[in-house]
């Protein structure tokens, strides 16, 4: 499990993927709740980047 603010450090296939994993969770739960206009599209756009950064992965566009 990603524990630590950038566990890709590693360097392994394993913990690059369950950082994808988790991203792809919160990215797609960020875009339920723009849909549902619960948050905007700018606090959207900020936490995607944050969450991305957090993982080390690359973002996707919301």
């Amino acid at each position: 499990m990603v524990n630590e603010t950038n566990d890709t450090k590693n360097n392994t296939p394993a913990a690059y993927l369950v950082a994808e994993v988790f991203y792809c969770m919160a990215f797609f739960m960020l875009k339920k709740l723009l849909e549902q206009k619960i948050l905007s599209p700018e606090i959207c756009q900020q936490i995607n980047v944050a969450v991305a950064e957090k993982y080390g992965v690359l973002r996707l566009n919301i």
